[in-house]
């Protein structure tokens, strides 16, 4: 039986010998613990007459306290010896990396920082070294490299690019492999578009660069060395992700009275928030929470939701489109398509393939038939876990 982690909906879960147990991290609840104990202490300044005195209003939504705030773990990866495992934890002020020995264990805080943000990480398997990528304020994102204890961050790449997800190349001590895009921007300097990803291969030791797979066509994500040399990634086409299709912005002008309406009554409810304490309407329970990062995730699940039911038929339906493909091609050349609607997947050192479509977990050998091995919802990342 293997050995694996995946993510659901920001939440770590570790399969060990066929069990599936879910990590709740330390680190998160005490940033929760500290956020709530800061809100009763200055809960005089943001409501009712303390509010109007203070010529003040909530800063969070009605009714959303401290104990909505949203912490997400983010990237994980193996750690360096058997049963560890290393994982990015998020909230909207604050990015840490963690580590844990075992389950049960209580976890390791290696790094944190409220300016930058890492996500991607891979481990180097046998060297005391953390790869991850650094997203930048400007909309960029390099690769980078740390010490295996969480210090000496320093970024090996740089460029008006998305550089993500890096693994190191095995038998080669200093050598990444990663997806690369460029980004397009507007007058005024924000990102509007990427290009295509590439999968680049880069010698930390010589600086050498190179373009390992291309096409104008496609995006490879996710690329992977396998101990042979081979190489695995999932492609599938590439699609401006900012280009609308000519049916939103027709619903965008119907919509726009209703949008109208909504304004003014924020309007009021904003005043009504200022000089009484209270809101016009409260949201109840379910609207607690839901602010812009919040409602960003709520749109992701909200079409994967919409992909389950377009097939209650299926038991575990693929989250992703079918050319979605995960593919191999061996150091000898040629090309093998592995599975389609593959959303995320890693590799086994007896060369298994685990991959997973979003709703389940399989594995597979190259020129083998799948098996599934876990069911579970909204799975978004896995990794091979010894």
């Amino acid at each position: 039986m293997a050995n694996f982690a995946f993510l659901s909906l920001g939440r770590l879960h570790l399969v060990q010998n066929g069990t599936v147990s879910e990590i709740t991290s330390q680190f998160g609840d005490r940033i929760r613990e500290r956020a709530l104990e800061m809100e009763r202490r200055n809960a005089w300044k943001t409501q009712g007459t303390g509010a109007r005195f203070m010529g003040m209003w909530a800063a969070r939504a009605p009714g959303e306290s401290a104990g909505d705030m949203q912490i997400s773990i983010t990237a994980l990866a193996p750690g360096g010896e058997t049963g560890e495992v290393l994982y990015t934890l998020e909230t909207t002020e604050i990015c840490g990396l963690l580590h844990l020995k075992s389950i049960g264990a209580e976890e390791n805080r290696l790094w944190h920082s409220n300016q930058t943000r890492i996500r991607e990480l891979a481990r180097h398997p046998t060297e005391p070294r953390i790869a991850c990528s650094v997203w930048e304020p400007d909309g960029t994102a390099n690769i980078g490299v740390m010490t295996a204890e969480g210090s000496r961050l320093r970024e090996v790449t740089e460029g008006d690019s998305l550089d993500l997800a890096p693994r190191w190349v095995p038998g080669k001590g200093d050598v990444l492999v990663y997806q690369s895009a460029g980004l397009g921007r507007n007058r005024q300097g924000h990102p509007v578009t990427y290009g295509p990803f590439e999968t680049h291969e880069l010698s930390l030791s010589s600086g050498a660069l190179d373009t390992v797979v291309s096409n104008a066509r496609f995006d490879f994500l996710a690329p992977q060395r396998d101990l042979e040399g081979g190489l695995y990634f999932i492609r599938r086409p590439h699609r401006d992700p900012f280009r609308r299709p000519w049916w939103k912005s027709l619903l965008d002008f119907v919509l726009i009275p209703f949008r109208f309406l909504a304004a003014i009554f924020q309007f009021f409810n904003f005043f009504t928030m200022r000089y009484t304490g209270k809101p016009l309407a409260d949201g109840g329970s379910a609207a607690k929470g839901a602010d812009l990062k919040r409602m960003m995730i709520f749109g992701n699940l909200i079409e994967a939701e919409r992909t389950m039911r377009a097939a209650p038929q299926e038991e575990a339906p693929d989250l992703v489109p079918k050319d979605w493909e995960l593919v191999h091609r061996p150091a000898s050349g040629g090309e093998q398509v592995i599975a389609r609607g593959v959303l995320s997947y890693d590799l086994l050192s007896d060369g298994v393939v685990l991959y997973s479509n979003g709703s389940a977990v399989f594995k597979t050998a190259p020129g083998g038939s799948p098996e599934r091995v876990l069911k579970h919802n909204f799975i978004e990342r896995i990794i091979a876990w010894s």
